[in-house]
């Protein structure tokens, strides 16, 4: 048709659309099926247009998967069509069971009555047999599948940016293979946590930076062939592995002890030996780890945070610092350790942290490997606990003492932030005090990173002196060479350089002798008083290719009390471009050590050159050399000979610097002999690297070295005592320089002299023996000399207390219970005892005792009665000691019987009350032990007429009785009043020889006995009888 005429000259013109052919779009649903399995086909199909189309049909050729190659779909609502005539054509179609697996296309051809056409291809996946993820994993770092198109089932555990982790619910029995995979998408997953899902795939090992680069890769399912199909939702999680107690414990010291070179394709694969293998063989599984503890600061990359952690408190993690650093060894660089990760979508954000600070309880993740570590990407993360770390902070320096101190203050420019000029003087003033002498690294031009040719430094020089000071520290001076713009490394148009910070407020001066540049060869020569540097400061051999794009090495003449000092100030080549630990390639190839051992051969001539001349020459090495104490470089500087200050530290304390949880030492001071024979005292100051709040990503370390005589000490004695006894100690020094003098010894020989005093007590502990305490002076300075005395110990006997026996009479047969304690002024004596029970008979004691002192006890059985002395003989083990006596334990008979009446003689003196009252007294008494309860009954009276002495029993304690002697104690009363005590001892006649009679009779009066009567002895028996049974 033409185009319609215009009615006016201002109608838009408006020509015929032209025809439009119909086009469709297909879909499989599902995408990927297994061969013999069900699966719709859908094509929407779009009208054409000029005329729309009419009697649309949709033909497609299902050869792919063994269908016919002409098959019409419906529109019908039938053949799976779900609603007729809505231009949504379909198709149930069944995968023919010998389809091979593989990426399909089926060709579908879109026609109207118009005889119109449009073509469309629909894509799915014949899916291969369904493999285990462990299968596709492989015991190895590649899959053994790689490159292959495989179907796995899993359970969704956790979701990223570009992809998720699926792992399988059924897992193999073989610890060395993973049965999780990473699914890589591209974008956001359209998944859900929990999902149980069919996934094909192309298997791909995915290698960060590129196929060439020193990182593993990451076994994924990707394109090719891409597809997932929901199985069902709210699946459980699997179990996680959990990595320490109770599960798998990582290796704590082998990183890759098998491969030579790429990992991939040489060695064995051994996951229970080598921590590269225990952690591929858990790659994208879910982990738990219990009670995990920072071993470094947290760093931030902005869209993530890493931090540095080992599990279980540390309990099978390596050698670690008083600190909590993890210290890295000559064979051990800590495989144990894991990065924490926080990229899960959804997952928790690792709060600031600082090394020490805690998660106690289980943490759960996904293990995965990014930029040459493994990484738990975190799903669930308990509270953080801080640990309490502080910044360390040094000691004043000794009066003598010279401070040296090295300090990498990391890219410091005129234009960074005041906070950090003011926080590297903190650290310089408050925890460093003040160096005398300052070696600086990293200090950048007046325009910092700009690079405008710019080299000159003095404005940051100026600001970090002003901001010392500022900070109540002294004015500080310094020494530099401006290196060649753009040829010392680092930031690019940084120009960092080292230089000297120093004080001359203390004793220490600069040697001046100018003339160097940047180009200019420092060297030694000889002079009036020995070494000395040509140029002060100049720079070593800095055209050597050694130094390419390094800082040249900057050394320096100074003069302290007297004493020439040579400082070569360092900072080498960085580690960067070694391969990492846990990389591709092992062991690790140390690229960047090449360079440093050519460093370390320039500064080693040059060393040589000064102690050439005077091998008691005093030289410091020092700086940041970015290598260990234990690597090549570092023994090539000690061959000059030097020697490494750090190494005089515990191996536990050997680091300045912390990298992602391994804490190394990349910082060092170095000291000639002359200088290392001095007393010293010498750390690092751990004030930045292990705090997430860095000012510096380095340590400081200082040494204090001190230039002074130690004191000359006689020491008193030789000294006498008895063991628990006390004797003064003293000792005397004079100081060389005439300072003041402290006094401290060592009393209990713990190398610890906690007791001041030029004069002290001392309390011997055990003897016989000798032996020497040691007292320490100490000057003004610090320096002290140690000196000793002799002591020689006398042994003591030991002290026994009253001996505890039953005051009440005991009956024969009867055990009879004995004790007593004892103290030995010799607290390190320990004792045997002997009890003597007073009838023939003796035992040992049983003794407890602790320090010197305890109790004894024992127990007998009297076969006979009577009144028992009992000896205690206690012994310590060199043969001194001491008895104790116990008067009386009496034991009676219960069958006893005694009685008699007569008169006695009574002496003169025997009434104390009427001294010359004598005459016949006359007495009658019959006395019985009571057979079953032990007691004693019966009647005493005694009668003195001159006197007026009329005495009755009124109470019996016992009786005790053989076949001729009886006792009595008992109570009465004098004339029926008071009481008064009484002892009663009779003896039956004998042959030719009378009965005798003896009594005692007495009053207490507040302890004390006040005699009644007393005729004593036993006497002859007149007119009367005695009688015992």
């Amino acid at each position: 048709t033409a185009a319609p005429n215009p009615r006016n000259i201002a109608s838009p013109f408006s020509a015929c659309n032209s025809p439009t052919n119909p086009t469709g779009i297909g879909s499989v649903d599902p995408a990927a099926a297994f061969p013999g399995q069900p699966i719709l086909l859908t094509a929407a199909v779009t009208p054409g247009n000029y005329p729309v189309s009419t009697g649309l049909t949709i033909l497609a050729d299902l050869s792919p998967m063994g269908g016919s190659s002409s098959q019409f779909f419906y529109d019908d609502g039938t053949h799976g069509d779900l609603t007729a005539g809505d231009l949504i054509f379909s198709f149930n179609a069944v995968i023919d069971g010998a389809a091979l697996p593989g990426i399909k296309a089926i060709a579908i051809l879109v026609r109207d009555e118009q005889n119109r056409t449009g073509s469309a291809s629909m894509p799915f996946v014949v899916a291969p047999e369904l493999s285990g993820i462990h299968d596709v994993q492989g015991a190895g770092h590649l899959s053994p599948l790689a490159n292959t198109l495989v179907s796995v089932q899993g359970v969704t555990t956790a979701k990223r940016a570009n992809g998720f982790y699926l792992q399988d619910p059924n897992p193999d029995d073989n610890a060395a293979t993973s049965e999780g995979i990473f699914i890589f998408t591209g974008a956001v997953p359209n998944v859900a946590v929990g999902d149980l899902l069919l996934v094909t795939g192309t298997v791909k090992e995915y290698r960060a930076s590129g196929v060439t680069s020193v990182y593993l890769t990451n076994t994924e399912l990707e394109n090719p062939g891409f597809t997932l199909t929901l199985l069902s939702r709210n699946h459980p999680l699997p179990s996680p592995v959990v990595l320490g107690s109770g599960g798998r414990i990582p290796p704590a010291t082998v990183i890759e002890d098998d491969a030579t070179g790429d990992v991939e394709t040489s060695g064995l694969f051994d996951p229970a030996e080598d921590g590269l293998d225990f952690y591929e063989s858990l790659e994208a599984m879910l982990v738990q780890m219990n009670d995990t503890v920072a071993v470094g600061p947290i760093k931030n990359f902005g869209s993530n945070r890493e931090l540095p952690v080992v599990g279980d408190n540390g309990i099978h993690a390596g050698l670690f610092s008083s600190r909590g650093a993890l210290v890295v060894r000559p064979d051990d660089f800590n495989p144990e350790r894991l990065i924490l990760n926080d990229l899960i979508l959804g997952g928790p954000t690792l709060p600031s942290a600082d090394q020490g600070d805690k998660f106690p309880g289980s943490l759960l993740g996904v293990l995965d490997y990014s930029y040459g570590n493994y990484k738990l990407e975190l799903i669930a993360l308990p509270a953080l606990v801080p640990g309490g770390l502080a910044q360390e902070m040094l000691n004043d320096p000794g009066k003598y003492d010279l401070s040296v101190a090295t300090f990498n203050v990391e890219n410091l420019a005129p234009n960074n932030p005041p906070a950090k000029f003011a926080a590297l003087a903190d650290l310089i003033v408050n925890h460093l005090k003040s160096p005398d002498l300052l070696g600086i690294e990293e200090i950048q031009d007046n325009s910092g990173a700009k690079d405008d040719g710019t080299v000159d430094a003095t404005l940051t020089w100026n600001k970090l002196i002003a901001a010392v000071q500022a900070a109540g520290g002294p004015n500080y001076a310094y020494r530099q060479i401006d290196p060649v713009n753009d040829e010392d490394g680092g930031a690019e148009g940084g120009n960092i350089r080292v230089g000297f910070l120093f004080r001359m407020d203390r004793g220490l001066s600069f040697i001046d002798r100018p003339g160097a540049n940047a180009l200019t060869p420092n060297a030694v020569g000889t002079g009036a008083t020995g070494p000395e540097l040509q140029y002060s400061p100049g720079r070593l051999d800095p055209a050597n290719p050694a130094f390419l794009n390094s800082r040249k090495p900057l050394a320096g003449e100074f003069l302290c009390r007297g004493s020439k000092l040579f400082v070569i100030l360092n900072h080498f080549n960085s580690k960067g471009g070694d391969t990492p630990l846990a990389g591709r390639f092992q062991p690790p190839i140390l690229n960047s050590e090449v360079q440093r051992l050519q460093q370390a051969a320039v500064v080693k001539g040059f060393v040589q050159s000064i102690l050439n001349i005077d091998p008691n020459a005093n030289v410091i090495v020092l700086g940041d050399l970015n290598d260990f104490q234990f690597s090549k470089p570092l023994q090539t500087l000690k061959s000059a000979p030097l020697y490494n200050l750090i190494e005089t530290l515990p191996e536990a304390e050997r680091y300045s610097y912390v990298y992602e949880g391994n804490a190394q030492a990349l910082d060092h001071i170095l000291f000639s002999e002359g200088l290392a024979n001095r007393p010293l005292a010498y750390g690092v100051v751990h004030v930045n690297s292990e705090f997430a709040a860095q000012v510096s990503d380095h340590d400081p370390q200082a040494v204090y070295v001190t230039f002074n005589d130690p004191p000359v000490v006689i020491p008193g004695g030789p000294y006498t005592v008895s063991e628990g006894n006390i004797v003064m100690l003293s000792a005397a020094a004079v100081d060389p320089e005439g300072g003041l003098l402290s006094y401290a010894w060592d009393l209990d020989q713990d190398n610890v002299f906690e007791t001041s005093g030029q004069t002290v007590a001392y309390t011997a502990l055990d003897g016989p023996s000798s032996l020497t305490l040691r007292v320490q002076v100490t000057d003004d300075g610090g320096l002290s000399t140690l000196a000793s005395v002799l002591i020689t110990i006398q042994n003591s006997a030991p002290a026994i207390g009253p001996i505890q026996a039953p005051a009440a009479p005991v009956s024969i047969h009867q055990p009879v219970k004995v004790s007593a304690s004892f103290e030995d002024p010799g607290i390190r004596d320990t004792h045997k005892a002997e009890w003597n029970w007073g009838d023939g008979r003796t035992s040992p004691g049983v003794i407890v005792e602790l320090n010197g002192a305890g109790t004894v006890s024992g127990k007998h059985i009297y076969k006979s009665p009577g009144l028992y002395k009992v000896t205690l003989t206690v012994t310590d083990q060199d043969g001194a000691s001491a008895r104790a006596f116990y008067e009386y334990v009496v034991v009676y008979n219960p069958h006893s019987f005694t009685s008699g009446s007569g008169w006695i003689q009574s002496p003169l003196g025997a009434f104390p009350a009427d001294p010359a009252a004598t005459g016949y007294a006359g007495f009658h008494f019959t006395v019985k032990n009571k057979k079953h309860s032990g007691n004693t009954e019966g009647r005493v009276e005694f009668r003195l007429k001159s006197g007026n002495l009329h005495f009755q029993a009124t109470d019996f304690t016992w009786l005790v009785a053989d076949w001729s002697r009886a006792r009595v104690k008992g109570a009465g009363t004098i004339n029926g009043q008071g009481t008064c005590f009484f002892n009663l001892e009779v003896m039956e006649s004998r042959r030719h020889h009378p009965p005798t009679f003896h009594i005692k009779i007495w009053q207490d009066l507040n302890g004390a006995e006040q005699i009644v009567y007393d005729n004593k002895t036993l006497q002859p028996v007149f007119f009367g009888y005695i009688l015992i049974r």
